[in-house]
């Protein structure tokens, strides 16, 4: 939750470790980046970052975040590149066994640490990760019709949420599964 450096790590609280990140990201984008020669606005920067953190494992599709950065694609390019460079984002390239075809694909785009990552998407807590069922999920039930249906979350034991679907922990799943006859115990 709140990632790798030990300020973020060590701090008394998630809402200190939160101010940490905030205060991290600003200084680094305001002055880190324009030091080591990033010639970018930083109100620019800043949106790119909370993009990418919204875009997190995604593949990275440069033309729609340039349109929406108002910047070209080689721009963009570069941007990311330095970031990279830098150490705060990682671009995994996509995995293809031939070699011609990995050299198309777009790679993946990644904020390194998740406690900036979770600064940049507002997530405050580990409680504010616990999954949510939207509208789809709804809407998948009700078209599928399943005898039941669980959303596994970090918590202690499983209860209802809706008649049919239960909030669960990971490792009493397979037994509830089991229970259910979905799968050998």
């Amino acid at each position: 939750m709140r990632g790798g450096f030990p300020e973020s790590y060590l701090a008394a609280s998630d809402a200190d470790s939160n101010r940490w990140s905030e205060a991290f990201i600003r200084s680094f984008v305001e002055r880190d980046l324009p030091i080591l020669g990033l010639k970018a606005p930083t109100p620019l920067l800043k949106r790119l970052l909370t993009m990418v953190a919204h875009l997190q494992g995604q593949t990275l599709n440069s033309s729609k975040i340039s349109e929406s950065l108002g910047i070209s694609p080689p721009s963009l390019r570069s941007w990311l590149d330095f970031m990279e460079q830098s150490l705060l984002l990682r671009q995994l390239p996509s995995w293809e066994g031939n070699v011609k075809k990995r050299l198309v694909k777009a790679p993946k785009l990644y904020v390194r640490d998740t406690g900036l990552a979770n600064s940049l998407l507002g997530i405050p807590d580990l409680d504010s990760l616990a999954p949510q069922a939207t509208r789809g999920f709804w809407t998948a039930m009700a078209d599928l019709e399943p005898e039941a249906a669980f959303l596994c979350a970090p918590v202690e034991s499983s209860y209802p949420i809706r008649d049919k679907t239960f909030v669960t922990p990971i490792d009493e799943l397979r037994s509830l599964l089991a229970d259910r006859g979905f799968v050998n115990s």
